[in-house]
């Protein structure tokens, strides 16, 4: 797949070309297929991944719309910050191992502990998606893979109609690394989002009359949710980097001992570029030694991450 030119990441940034914008949301359990996903989607290739601490993000075009997807880790201590990521969603994937049958109903039960009852993805649909799939396929010919539970068997246990029910959903079987399900899951991307602009809240209901009080209520919580992504979309895109700088410089931050506590109780206002710097650096200064070679290549590294943000803010 050929790179993008700078020029092609410029337009991307500023809604140029024609081509609409989306925002989306990978959630799941630590080892779920995510991040693996997402590169295969960008990339066009299985690479190698590690496990996500923070986030990751990516865009991807398909049927001329812009999709900003936005991994976050999901191990046990990044869940209860899952909420920081939520605003200007508009379409959300959650991703189930479909190997993993003992954490099976824990990756549920994390959906709507953390997900299904917030007011910020109120209406906004959900693509299930089901890695993992390609022992189901090979069943057949490999008999020592008895774990892999089929879509039916996931969808049954996981009562998907009724803890899903007035929001619109679809479920994808994918096998990543050969490649299995990943077409249909920039269809479903592509679906739920249209959904979503349309104001459609349930895949499996009518939509009510356009002249309905009901209709009308629904018309302009879908116009609410359009004017939120836009602003989401304007936070970072309508600033400079001299602005952005402005800002940061202006802020009263809170000390050293009491933000490290926020953050290991996961009670942090939010959850920002700023607030990753601010995590980087703090950790610098304690646990490296001052004029000593590590402290050296420390400080570069976090130079470079420095770097690695305002490229991902201002270019890509």
């Amino acid at each position: 797949m050929p790179k993008k030119s700078f020029l092609d990441n410029l337009k991307g940034v500023l809604g140029l070309g024609g081509a609409k914008q989306s925002r989306g949301l990978f959630l799941g359990l630590d080892a779920s297929g995510r991040t693996t996903l997402l590169y295969r989607l960008v990339l066009g290739e299985c690479v190698p991944t590690i496990p996500t601490i923070g986030f990751n993000v990516e865009t991807v075009t398909h049927r001329n719309t812009n999709f900003t997807l936005w991994d976050v880790g999901g191990c046990d201590k990044i869940r209860p910050l899952w909420r920081h990521y939520f605003q200007g969603t508009c379409v959300m994937f959650f991703f189930v191992d479909s190997a993993d049958r003992e954490r099976l109903q824990d990756a549920f039960k994390e959906i709507t502990k953390y997900v299904l009852c917030e007011d910020a993805l109120k209406g906004v649909p959900l693509v299930l998606v089901m890695t993992k799939q390609a022992s189901l396929r090979m069943r057949t010919e490999i008999r020592d893979l008895p774990g892999c539970m089929p879509p039916s068997e996931i969808l049954d246990k996981l009562q998907v109609e009724k803890n899903l029910r007035g929001r619109w959903w679809k479920h994808v079987a994918v096998a990543t690394p050969e490649g299995i399900g990943i077409e249909e899951v920039k269809e479903a991307m592509w679906e739920a989002n249209e959904a979503f602009l349309a104001g459609s809240c349930s895949s499996s209901s009518a939509a009510p009359p356009s002249g309905s009080a009901e209709g009308e209520k629904e018309k302009e919580e879908a116009e609410k949710r359009r004017e939120e992504t836009k602003a989401g979309d304007r936070n970072l895109k309508g600033q400079n980097i001299a602005e952005v700088l402005e800002d940061w410089l202006s802020r009263e931050d809170e000390e050293a001992e009491v933000f490290l506590a926020h953050l290991e109780n996961f009670t942090l206002e939010s959850w920002d570029h700023y607030t990753h710097l601010r995590i980087a650096w703090l950790l610098i200064n304690t646990h490296g030694q001052s004029g000593s070679a590590t402290s050296s290549c420390i400080s570069c590294l976090y130079v470079s991450l420095c770097s690695v943000f305002f490229n991902r803010m201002f270019l890509l």
